[in-house]
């Protein structure tokens, strides 16, 4: 959730007379949707038997938990070498295809590490897949 973790600025996010998020855009109601997927699958900050965000009594854990792994996520992604590009898909390709896709670099974009080792590889794949 490199979108949340990463952010310089907070989203509001507006929601409907039942409380469920519709905006400011699809896009930002998708990404917050999948953060707190992200949170809801640590039943120990979640518990599945309270029904009401009020009655939690877990809400400053949570809310620690998700600025530590915010903090620890933000050093991690600055220590990536190869980093992968792309996203999520629905298309069904091989193996190959998947690890030129998701690490070729955008054109203009300047990034801290040469891509020279994501190239190698590369070319590796392609050498063993021929």
């Amino acid at each position: 959730m490199r979108s949340v973790h990463c952010r310089k600025a907070c989203k509001v996010i507006t929601r409907n007379n039942l409380n469920q998020p519709i905006g400011p855009t699809k896009e930002d109601v998708r990404v917050f949707g999948s953060f707190l997927g992200t949170l809801a699958r640590t039943a120990t900050l979640c518990p599945l038997d309270v029904l009401d965000w009020r009655n939690m009594d877990t809400k400053e854990d949570l809310w620690t938990y998700t600025k530590k792994s915010s903090k620890i996520n933000k050093v991690n992604r600055k220590k990536l070498t190869n980093p992968h590009t792309v996203g999520k898909t629905k298309e069904s390709v091989s193996l190959n295809d998947i690890f030129v896709a998701t690490r070729a670099r955008k054109r203009g974009r300047l990034y801290k590490d040469s891509d020279k080792n994501t190239t190698s590889k590369i070319a590796e794949t392609e050498k063993i897949e021929t």
